[in-house]
């Protein structure tokens, strides 16, 4: 299996576990089934989820809760070691601080700090990953991943879409119904929705460009998920603090790994807050506007070395207002930048339905995209 390949298959299998877990009647079904899908995609030999039972000042305890394990591996699910045990004391400091940050741990067994290495070694584990699960904001537990046959090199953009599946375990497996891992699950389903679209609709678009966009969409959400989780719970989000916390990361999606100027992403809003689920709504059409003008980019269609884009969320008599504007090194208008491509303009139909929006067409120099949407 090639390297696209696998990450094709792990991210339809994370994705449709998005779908899953939204939508399921009997969550611990949807769950051990997920672990299993998710567990063969990513080829590794378990899968498996913890709960923290109980805390103790700053000491945490885990039990292992579900499992999934391959045919070659013995199951650890009936393991009393792995019951109510304490994380800290048993040399797992480093992992509940990195938890507590929203961070994952992983790597090859070999290469961890010796005192983290004997519990590992007698499950036979020689690679791992392991990703905190939060819900409401509070850590609910964690899920891991080992690969007991090879070493492995965990890439970025496989973790990143094992990171996103904890969002959806966290809003099945706590029940809260927090607004925030509400919003992101559902967010992160019609991510899923789409690439099926996008595959039927777009044939003729190479593969590799379809995950390109749909991992995109995936990390921005998974991004600010982590920051809001910071924040605390909140049923609205002061969008000036999320798109200025977010601007590096929509820097990386324009810049689509290729030179361009430092800071060319420049963000201006006003005081304007949103209810979560439109929050990310403005969050994934930005991502997804930037996407376009660094596919243009990245393939010589246009040539942006130089050219800056000023992101403005502004509101107005009731109605709010995001609009991306291209410029030049002195703040000039840009002109001769591509339109939308067909993918932009279906997430756009469907996120113009929930935020009740309308695209403004307009021949201002240098304005890319305009989008209006009634404040509540």
């Amino acid at each position: 299996m090639t390297a696209d390949t696998h990450k094709s298959t792990v991210l339809a299998e994370v994705l449709g576990a998005h779908r899953a877990l939204l939508g399921s009647s009997d969550v611990p079904r949807a769950v051990t089934e997920s672990l299993a899908k998710v567990g063969r995609a990513a080829a590794v030999d378990r899968a498996y989820i913890f709960e923290i039972t109980g805390t103790d000042g700053d000491e945490f305890f885990a039990s292992q809760r579900y499992e999934w394990a391959s045919e070659s591996v013995d199951p650890q699910i009936d393991n009393p070691q792995l019951q109510n045990f304490p994380l800290r004391a048993a040399g797992y400091s480093r992992w509940l601080d990195s938890f507590l940050q929203f961070r994952p741990i992983y790597g090859n067994i070999d290469e961890l700090p010796a005192h983290e290495r004997p519990g590992l070694e007698e499950q036979g584990i020689v690679s791992i990953l392991i990703v905190p699960i939060f819900a409401n904001s509070q850590l609910w537990g964690f899920v891991g991943f080992d690969d007991c046959l090879t070493r492995r090199v965990w890439i970025e953009a496989e973790v990143d879409l094992l990171v996103s599946l904890t969002v959806s375990l966290g809003f099945a497996l706590s029940g809260s119904g927090a607004a925030l891992d509400s919003a992101t699950t559902a967010s992160l389903a019609m991510v899923g929705r789409l690439l099926d679209v996008h595959s039927a609709m777009f044939s003729d678009t190479p593969m590799d460009h379809l995950m390109q966009r749909t991992q995109a969409r995936v990390r921005i959400l998974i991004e600010a998920h982590r920051y809001l989780i910071a924040c605390g719970s909140s049923k609205t989000i002061a969008m000036a603090d999320l798109l200025h916390a977010l601007t590096p990361h929509f820097d990386a999606i324009s810049s689509c790994g290729a030179e361009g100027p430092a800071g060319r992403i420049q963000v201006s809003s006003s005081t304007i807050a949103l209810a979560v689920d439109r929050a990310l709504d403005v969050v994934i059409v930005l991502a997804d506007v930037l996407a376009v003008i660094a596919c243009n980019d990245a393939t010589g269609c246009v040539d942006l070395t130089d050219v800056r884009l000023g992101v403005s969320l502004q509101t107005a008599e009731g109605k709010g207002e995001l609009t991306i504007t291209a410029m030049d090194k002195d703040g000039t208008p840009t002109e001769g930048l591509p339109p939308l491509d067909g993918m932009a303009h279906v997430l756009l139909r469907r996120v113009q339905e929930q935020m009740r929006a309308t695209i403004v067409r307009t021949t201002v120099a240098g304005l890319l995209f305009r989008l209006q949407f009634p404040v509540e």
